[in-house]
């Protein structure tokens, strides 16, 4: 038997029941069974009951309207960059920051508070991390915080794609909106001490130190405490050059430490330049002192 009867779901909400009296045999809401790409025209289920072994259909059908089946797409997100940070420049992780990668992604006006804003790193492997945060009222900037490369799956060094997508209340998520490529370097660089121009036990006031180092690094000079600088290098290509001021009668020790370009620092205590030993002039009666 078909009573046809059919009730129509507009509603995210809306609910048809099959019943026997009080115990209910089926029910739809609307959405059941649905996929989240589900468009006109609608889906129908017919409810029915097993009598006597036997299926007997015709209870209910409900259909999803269609016009209203599909909860609508949230606006997409228009963008997504690793934030710069205090110790990281924009679109860079490195050694400092990779425990902590924050992601911007720009929103359009149609954004909600309840929409969910997820953000995604992904490596050569591929590998990705993912991070979430709510949608803002209208056009605005999530960020997307805390998200952790550190872990034992962390993310290869190297080119990151940085992506982004929107989910609402309804379960409805936009497309995969690309972001800035970002770079994962977390490398410490290390600088190597070539030469000085101290070959022998003499009387200067000055040293010049020669090395080489990661291409595009800052190399700086420091006293042996591995802390009070003394002097930042002239870095060409890989060759660094930097002049150190001398004390007399004494023994010097330097440190050279470099900073690579995504911000990563020459391990401590960093790279020892060869003692230089400077001797009172008295000691050496066949030089001319000044």
């Amino acid at each position: 038997a078909d009573l046809g009867v059919t009730s129509v779901l507009t509603n995210t909400g809306d609910t048809v029941t099959l019943k026997n009296g009080a115990t209910t045999i089926d029910s739809l809401s609307y959405g059941d069974g649905l996929a989240a790409s589900i468009v006109a025209p609608a889906q129908d289920k017919t409810l029915g009951r097993i009598v006597d072994g036997g299926t007997w259909y015709g209870g209910l059908t409900a259909s999803l309207n269609s016009t209203n089946d599909s909860p609508s797409v949230p606006s997409a997100p228009t963008g997504a960059t690793v934030k710069a940070g205090a110790s990281n420049a924009i679109s860079v992780i490195n050694t400092a920051s990779k425990a902590a990668v924050s992601i911007d992604i720009p929103l359009s006006a149609g954004s909600v508070a309840s929409d969910v804003v997820t953000a995604r790193l992904y490596d050569s492997v591929p590998t990705f991390k993912a991070g979430t945060t709510s949608g803002t009222v209208g056009a605005g900037t999530a960020t997307v915080s805390g998200i952790d490369t550190t872990v034992a799956t962390a993310l290869v060094d190297g080119a990151i794609t940085v992506r982004s997508f929107v989910t609402n209340s309804a379960g409805r998520s936009t497309s995969y909106v690309a972001g800035t490529a970002a770079t994962r370097d977390t490398s410490a660089p290390v600088p190597t001490v070539t030469s000085h121009n101290i070959s022998k036990i003499v009387h200067a006031t000055t040293a010049v130190i020669t090395g080489t180092t990661e291409a595009s690094s800052t190399v700086k000079t420091y006293a042996a405490d591995g802390v009070t600088l003394v002097a930042t290098a002239t870095v060409t290509g890989t060759t660094f050059t930097v002049t150190v001021p001398l004390t007399a009668n004494s023994v010097n020790n330097f440190i050279v430490k470099a900073t690579d370009s995504a911000g990563n620092e020459t391990l401590a205590p960093g790279v020892a330049v060869p003692t230089l030993v400077i001797l009172p002039c008295r000691i050496r009666p066949f030089s001319s002192c000044p």
